[in-house]
């Protein structure tokens, strides 16, 4: 008996404390909290003009008060300009005959097109002459078809119930021109 009340209390407890964390609010899931990166924070360099060693590192840099050494920064400065000056009247120049050379190339190929254009105009305008030559009976010889001499000879085609001896009874006509055959054309 009570062993079973013991087990019954626990029970109780537990429900309870399950109730007790379902009614709680929630806490926001987040990952590995990490401190955040404050900002540097650098010392004021204080530099004692009247100490040798620093008036030494500043005449090394060129602010010191020597009048040969401003004199030769300055001419320093003249010769970059100068540098700067003349490869940018380089880089122009280069330009200005980059643009000629192009003009003439151009130039040239329209001659160059009108060129083959007159060519391919001349071709095609006696391509044309030799077609209609071929097709109304020129005399010309081209010997490009082939010379077959038993051509004249081949029967002609016959058509329905047109034989050998009904085209002789007929006058001897071809199968070709006229007839039975050259109706339908």
């Amino acid at each position: 008996q009570t062993s079973l009340d013991d087990a019954e209390g626990r029970v109780r407890a537990l429900l309870e404390l399950c109730d007790r964390l379902a009614t709680r609010p929630l806490k926001a899931l987040s990952l590995h909290y990490k401190k955040p990166i404050g900002l540097k924070m650098l010392d004021p360099a204080f530099r004692d003009p009247s100490d040798p060693r620093e008036s030494a590192r500043l005449a090394k840099r060129g602010r010191g008060d020597d009048p040969e050494m401003e004199e030769h920064k300055r001419l320093q400065r003249e010769v970059k300009e100068a540098r700067r000056s003349v490869s940018r009247q380089i880089r122009r120049d280069s330009e200005f005959i980059a643009a000629v050379e192009n003009k003439e190339r151009i130039r040239v190929d329209k001659k160059r097109a009108a060129k083959l254009k007159e060519v391919m105009t001349t071709l095609e305008r006696d391509q044309a002459e030799y077609k209609l030559m071929k097709t109304t009976g020129g005399t010309m010889d081209t010997s490009l078809q082939a010379y077959r001499p038993g051509k004249k000879g081949k029967k002609g085609r016959m058509a329905g119930n047109e034989t050998e001896q009904n085209r002789r009874s007929r006058g001897g006509m071809s199968g070709k021109r006229g007839g039975a055959a050259g109706r339908g054309r």
